[in-house]
């Protein structure tokens, strides 16, 4: 009861004020009206909290819950009250057209619907028959006064015009207004009713939720706060937020490069290691393909990790392929000295080899 009564008071003001000065009771509101549909005690406070409330939506939804709880609490008095208000103050509302009791209603068991039924005929009670209980097959004994005295005849009866059967039915069965439904055709379902109730409950709270998120905002506006996001910031903490954003995109920026650079170096690193490597593996006959290469490399790293090591493996290939020009000139000494230095760099067997051979031709063997 006590939830109700904060019930009373939330609805005490205007739909927008309400909001700002009971924002910590609105979150209740729902638990309060479906209480209002079990209890007819809550259902009276619910109708009570709307009498102050300004003319307007909520007002409209809390009028077609009276009348619906009307129904469902048997409350013929407050049904008359609340069905007027809703028709005075909201001629036109789409919310009313709900109440109609078509839209409360089931289909008649009865008559299905058609809003009539069969029934046993009143006039021959379900036989069938005329109603005069003196005719016989469409005839009755009468009397006619002949030759002086009374006698007995057969005559037709008027009441069936002689056809011995009610003629105000088929068989005994008439079809008549369908007692159940009174003819409506639907009959009146306190679930449906209930139903209804719960969902225009469920918009209501969602309908004071937004004037509440609404009150909120425009509270905020008013003090000078500015929404960012879902978020709200007074002007010092939104130019704080922008300096802080700005910052960390310089950083991240920052470290984008560095982290750029870094691969940079790694790849470098990576494709000097692959060129000493490949230049360690290859025979002495083929290492002038790599003098180019390596020199190309040493300009565009000169920070490599083995670079002495790649810097020797150069000298290595520049004295090959001068040794094998002396050779191709004929200056057979000149390459054996070349040779050797290379040698010294690098061991080679294959060059190694090479040196026999030439060392033999420049005694003439």
């Amino acid at each position: 009861m006590r939830l109700l009564l904060s019930l009373v008071i939330l609805f005490g003001v205007g739909q927008q004020s309400w909001a700002d000065k009971n924002l910590d009771k609105v979150d209740k509101l729902s638990s309060a009206l479906s209480d209002s549909v079990k209890s007819k005690s809550l259902y009276l406070s619910l109708l009570n909290s709307s009498k102050a409330l300004d003319k307007g939506k909520i007002q409209e939804s809390i009028y077609v819950l009276g009348v619906l709880g009307a129904r469902l609490h048997k409350d013929l008095g407050n049904y008359k009250i609340y069905t007027s208000k809703l028709k005075k103050n909201y001629p036109k509302s789409i919310l009313a057209s709900e109440l109609s009791l078509k839209n409360l209603s089931d289909a008649c068991k009865k008559c299905d619907g058609s809003k009539t039924s069969e029934r046993n005929c009143s006039k021959c009670k379900g036989t069938g028959k005329c109603k005069n209980v003196k005719c016989v097959d469409g005839q009755y004994d009468g009397f006619e006064y002949i030759d002086g005295k009374f006698t007995s005849v057969k005559k037709d009866c008027s009441t069936c015009s002689a056809s011995g059967i009610c003629n105000g039915c088929e068989a005994g069965k008439r079809m008549a207004k369908c007692t159940p439904c009174r003819g409506k055709g639907y009959k009146y379902n306190a679930r449906i009713a209930l139903a209804k109730y719960e969902g225009m409950i469920t918009t209501l709270v969602a309908d004071i939720q937004t004037v509440k998120v609404e009150s909120e905002k425009q509270g905020k506006l008013a003090k000078g706060l500015v929404e960012v996001d879902g978020a709200w910031y007074t002007k010092d903490e939104l130019e704080l937020k922008r300096k802080k954003e700005e910052l960390a995109r310089d950083f991240a920026e920052k470290d984008a490069e560095l982290a750029r650079k870094l691969a940079a170096v790694k790849s470098l690193e990576e494709e000097g290691l692959n060129l000493l490597a490949a230049v360690e593996a290859t025979t002495a006959d083929k290492s002038e393909q790599f003098i180019v290469e390596i020199e190309v490399y040493l300009k565009k790293n000169p920070y490599f990790s083995k670079i002495e090591k790649l810097r020797s493996s150069l000298s290595y290939c520049r004295l090959i392929r001068d040794g094998q020009k002396y050779e191709v000139k004929g200056s057979v000494d000149d390459a054996i000295v070349t040779y050797k230095k290379a040698l010294q760099i690098k061991g080679d067997q294959q060059l190694s080899r090479k040196l026999k051979k030439l060392g033999k031709r420049s005694i003439g063997l």
